[in-house]
């Protein structure tokens, strides 16, 4: 596989986690933000892989309740400055959010697949949870990096 490939399957793989961490069946509306609000109090939480290399910025704007993210890989912009918000039947989570908390673990384990190459596998990465409410409504933004993408 040449690096061009190798470069857009971590992009997918990245982009995905992002998509798939928000743990509230809805429909997820992600589309690029060039615009800024004026006087916007902005709020950035960033997680990057074990060796520093990937990294995912999180961004919260608190006048607007609203995320963006991005992720730069060796302080190049991978994925450009997006907006991220989920629609489901028990809120709107695309704006009004208010942030509550924030934590971040490392992940470190093996795993093995059937019938492969290598009898073991290791899963290493770092993961920041953010957690935000609206109307009385919890919401959780799991963004995890990984070395290889």
């Amino acid at each position: 596989m040449n690096p061009q490939s190798l470069f857009h399957n971590k992009l997918i793989r990245v982009l995905l986690l992002l998509i798939l961490s928000l743990q509230w069946t809805g429909a997820l509306t992600a589309s690029a933000s060039r615009e800024s609000a004026p006087r916007s109090v902005l709020n950035t939480y960033t997680v990057s892989s074990p060796n520093g290399a990937i990294s995912a910025i999180i961004t919260h704007d608190t006048t607007a309740g609203t995320i963006n993210y991005r992720v730069t890989l060796s302080g190049a912009a991978v994925i450009d400055t997006s907006t991220l918000g989920l629609n489901t039947s028990l809120a709107d989570f695309n704006s009004g959010l208010a942030f509550i908390a924030r934590t971040d673990s490392a992940i470190n384990q093996t795993y093995s697949l059937p019938a492969r190459k290598k009898t073991t596998y290791v899963d290493q990465a770092n993961q920041m949870t953010l957690r935000f409410s609206k109307g009385g409504q919890e919401v959780q933004l799991l963004v995890r990096a990984y070395n290889d993408g």
